[in-house]
């Protein structure tokens, strides 16, 4: 579905970068020898290399929201629905053999649980698995515990086959509750996960078992509880690299055969269109890059200011600073309250722990932002008028903005330089400010060490998550993802309304509503979206690429490594697209 036209017409837009490098980037692979025939075998190993943080192989925990674990998870823990290739929710029937709503006022939705479904012990997957998640959700800060927290109840069906599950009022996203499942018997527990060599994870429910587990790698080995179609390979190992040209490296030199990043350069994008026997794509993605400004402290408090920075950001010219060229086919892709393009999934909403609090001679209530108006002034900022020589106040100081950006973000070092460049052009002298990470960034946000901070924010398919963005929990003046303390209450009115219309048209008037409010705020200003190379060896079959935020690994079940053989040998049996388990 298109976004609403108020939607396309807000300020806060993002620049699909990976359009003007379509042509450039297009798949690669060196053909085989004429003698030879690529044959497709089973069995085998797949090392995927990710660049991040290590795998926590537990959603819910601190590294539930790198790469890493994003890639082990997919193969791993089940979810009642996962998202495909094209953004289409997608049933797991190997989980649920049917879901079905059954009414809308309340809203009830009755999931039937796969008879086979079992756990990596044995035990069966339950209704009491489907509480513990929905309790354990509820009571957490993750992206989706506001969303478990509208469930009133979850009832059982007398034959314990059925799951009644009832709302206390209609949530449109309601496909994405119950991803990433843990066992009843583990879903409270506080074990590290997959981080450490020592770690004894049996929790899966997947395709694929943890069999190791170290800082460095997950090794996964076939379920032999399995009971969908049957995984053709035999292990898939995660690899952690420590830098984008490794992961390339390691596909390109056939240590790793598939690997997904997105800090590269142009270079390395030729280096591996011109690899031989791989294959290489890049696309768009749901990841994009924002300006976040502290709204309590500094200069970033003034809608002036906020106005002007983001009257000067020309976000065509910072995605062409990273694809090393201007081109007019960027376009303008989904908005930010797109159907397509709206939750981030980095992890925990809010965080309670590990932080000071905030200075005390600051601000710290959450505060409405009040729209832009007309004034009698003909300066947009109070106190500065525009000169020659910059925006400048009466005692000739000239207005500055001290922007974070981490050290870890893709294209960190280019995307500052351009922007610093642009606000200078406008008139608005500019500090970057470098930190080791985004968790290190919007602390400097909330704590008022910087006005602003360029922050890294992936969306899915569901539109409402988007929220926690730019709300907050009663009695908090920030969240982790909404570090500068945005709070509005037509926002808030507007997304609690949007939740409760199932069908995304009739919520168009409430996204309306959203869009309308923060092109007046500015509460955030978006740069550009970050486009993403994927690679893989030619030999590797039934690689996709998915872009709505979700791992490669969920294609691995169908994965399969073909061989060459010789035309005139006896050409052995290929493998049956249907095969299941014996």
């Amino acid at each position: 579905m298109r976004p609403p036209p108020a939607l396309r017409r807000l300020r806060i837009r993002q620049v699909v970068a990976t359009v003007a490098i379509a042509a450039l980037l297009a798949g690669c692979g060196a053909p085989q020898p004429p003698h030879l025939t690529m044959v497709p075998t089973r069995g085998g190993t797949a090392v995927v290399a990710v660049v991040g943080g290590p795998a926590g192989c537990r959603p819910d925990g601190p590294l539930g929201g790198t790469a890493a674990t994003a890639a082990v998870d997919a193969v791993v823990l089940p979810s009642a629905f996962t998202v495909s290739p094209t953004g289409q929710w997608v049933l797991n029937q190997s989980l649920f053999t049917q879901v079905e709503l059954i009414n809308t006022a309340p809203q009830m939705i009755v999931y039937t649980l796969n008879p086979r479904a079992v756990w990596g012990d044995g035990r069966p997957v339950s209704v009491a698995d489907l509480v513990a998640n929905w309790r354990h959700g509820a009571a957490g800060n993750s992206a989706l515990s506001p969303a478990y927290r509208l469930i009133t109840s979850i009832v059982a069906s007398p034959d314990g086959h059925d799951a009644t599950v009832t709302f206390a009022h209609p949530y449109s996203d309601w496909r994405a509750l119950f991803a990433s499942m843990l066992p009843a018997r583990v879903v409270e527990q506080r074990h590290l996960g997959c981080t450490v060599a020592t770690s004894v994870v049996d929790v899966s429910a997947g395709p694929y078992v943890i069999a190791e587990a170290s800082a460095s790698k997950v090794v996964l080995r076939r379920n032999p509880r399995w009971w969908g179609a049957r995984p053709i390979l035999d292990r898939l190992i995660i690899k952690l690299a420590p830098t984008t040209a490794t992961a390339i490296g390691w596909v390109t030199h056939n240590e790793a055969q598939v690997a997904t990043v997105n800090n590269f350069t142009a270079a390395e994008v030729a280096a591996a269109q011109g690899a031989h026997a791989v294959s290489s794509t890049v696309g768009q993605t749901t990841t994009m890059l924002q300006l976040v400004f502290d709204l309590h402290h500094g200069v970033g408090q003034s809608i002036g200011v906020r106005s002007v920075v983001a009257a000067a950001v020309n976000s065509t010219l910072v995605g062409a600073s990273i694809v090393g060229f201007v081109s007019h086919d960027f376009g303008n892709g989904p908005s930010l309250l797109g159907p397509r393009l709206v939750t981030a999934q980095t992890g925990v909403d809010v965080v309670d722990e590990g932080l000071p609090p905030i200075p005390t001679t600051t601000t710290t209530t959450t505060t409405t932002v009040p729209p832009m108006t007309t004034t009698t002034t003909t300066s947009p900022i109070p106190g500065y008028r525009l000169t020659t020589a910059g925006w400048r106040a009466p005692s000739g100081r000239q207005l500055r903005i001290r922007i974070g950006v981490a050290q870890s973000m893709p294209w960190a070092t280019t995307v500052a330089s351009t922007l610093r460049s642009q606000l200078r052009d406008a008139g608005i002298e500019t500090s970057i400010v470098r930190f080791a990470s985004q968790v290190d960034l919007t602390s400097a946000i909330v704590r008022g060490w910087i006005d602003a901070g360029i922050l890294v924010r992936t969306a899915t398919v569901s539109m409402s998550s988007s929220a926690r963005w730019f709300s907050l929990p009663k009695g908090r003046s920030w969240t982790v993802e909404n570090p500068g303390g945005y709070d509005n209450p037509t926002v808030d009115a507007s997304f609690l309304a949007a939740q409760e219309y199932l069908n995304p048209v009739d919520a168009a008037g409430a996204y309306a509503a959203i869009a309308k409010q923060l092109s007046a705020d500015n509460p955030a200003v978006e740069l550009v979206t970050i486009p993403t190379l994927q690679l893989w060896r030619t030999a590797l079959n039934n690689v996709f690429r998915f872009p709505y935020a979700t791992a490669v690994t969920q294609a691995a079940p169908q994965w399969t490594i073909s061989i060459p053989v010789p035309t005139t040998a006896k050409t052995p049996p290929t493998l049956a697209p249907t095969e299941t388990a014996r």
